[in-house]
């Protein structure tokens, strides 16, 4: 689903001169975007009367759009059904953030990606009634033996966010599927009969409609030589060429692994990434980091000797290498933890050890 990523693209009325990746802002959330989409349906597909057969009036539409996006902008408050106030907690609750809208994208989403989902979305309805809170307002309620159920419902909101839409290869997909399309857009690559481009589609509903998943393989098939750039990004995400993680903890290359036997202070506290600036795979740049040096130096000890004092050895050669580093840069976090180890040390079983000064 790519949809949401373009969403994403569409700053709205902000000028062009703000559509760059490095400092890109939503500024139209999709329920705004759903209200009028909402209203170019109605009036495109010439609905307003079909609707007014069933006695719809102006209010009515206005309480749809109040079920989908809250108070709307202009407004100070929901102004269509005060009287069934607890109407507005079914699709969207500000209240508890229960409804219906996330138990909709649960099912959908642990059902794509076979994740399981324990939460009961049709007992929960079977369990809410309509209570007044004390002040005159009506509120949706659910029984107190419906507490663990709506906790599974929370559980599976974070598992989905956290393994599904924050996965460091959804991230990163994601991330090039967005430069592929702030590509596109530089290239001026225009939306339907050329009168838009990707991020003025939020004015138009129409041209909005017209911006679907569809995009990316006209980026991916087209010969167009100004759209060279966006095509090869989109060309590495379907080879499975991602960008390389940075910022992340990574044990691929054999130079680079650094796994402790004991627990320790200090030298586990300082891995750096190594990885080339063009992200070729075949070039990879030899570990540099005096610190990871000694830590290295320091595992193979410990690996070889378990019993306290042939560690304290090792804690030894760890100070020796990190008090002899020439980089001033890494003088300071070597000064910390050195001073780590030496307490370490002087606190390791009473055993008297000659420290280096």
């Amino acid at each position: 689903m790519k949809a949401h990523i373009l969403l994403q693209l569409l700053p709205g009325l902000v000028t062009f001169n703000c559509f760059h990746k490095d400092i890109l802002r939503i500024t139209n959330q999709h329920e705004k975007a759903s209200i009028d989409m909402f209203d170019h349906l109605i009036e495109v597909n010439e609905l307003k009367f079909e609707f007014e057969k069933y006695c719809f009036s102006e209010k009515d539409f206005i309480f749809i759009k109040e079920l989908i996006y809250g108070i709307l902008p202009g407004n100070s408050e929901l102004i269509s059904r005060q009287d069934k106030i607890f109407l507005y907690e079914i699709i969207s609750n500000k209240r508890t953030s229960v409804d219906v809208d996330k138990w909709d994208y649960f099912a959908r989403d642990c059902l794509m990606v076979g994740m399981k989902s324990n939460f009961d979305h049709m007992r929960c309805m079977k369990f809410r009634r309509v209570i007044d809170d004390g002040s005159g307002k009506m509120q949706l309620c659910l029984r107190d033996k419906e507490v663990s159920n709506i906790y599974e419902m929370f559980q599976i909101r974070n598992n989905i966010h956290r393994l599904v839409c924050k996965h460091a290869v959804t991230l990163g997909v994601e991330m090039m599927h967005v430069d592929a399309l702030v590509l596109a857009e530089k290239s001026k690559l225009l939306v339907t009969d050329g009168t838009w481009n990707i991020s003025e589609c939020i004015k138009d509903m129409d041209a909005f409609t017209k911006l679907n998943d569809n995009i990316f393989n006209r980026i991916l098939y087209s010969t167009e030589e100004n759209l060279q750039e966006a095509r090869k990004l989109l060309e590495r995400v379907e080879n499975r060429k991602l960008y390389r993680k940075k910022g992340l903890p990574s044990a691929k290359y054999s130079n680079e692994k650094h796994i402790p036997r004991h627990n320790y202070t200090g030298p586990g506290a300082r891995l750096d990434l190594r990885f080339d600036s063009n992200d070729n795979p075949n070039q990879r740049e030899e570990p540099i980091c005096r610190i990871d040096q000694a830590a290295l130096k320091h595992d193979i000890i410990y690996r070889d000797h378990e019993d306290l004092e042939s560690s304290h050895k090792a804690d030894q050669q760890m100070i020796h290498e990190l008090e002899s580093t020439p980089n001033p840069r890494e003088k300071v976090g070597g000064a910390l933890v050195t001073r780590l180890l030496k307490s370490k040390m002087k606190l390791g079983m009473g055993i008297a050890d000659e420290i280096h000064k």
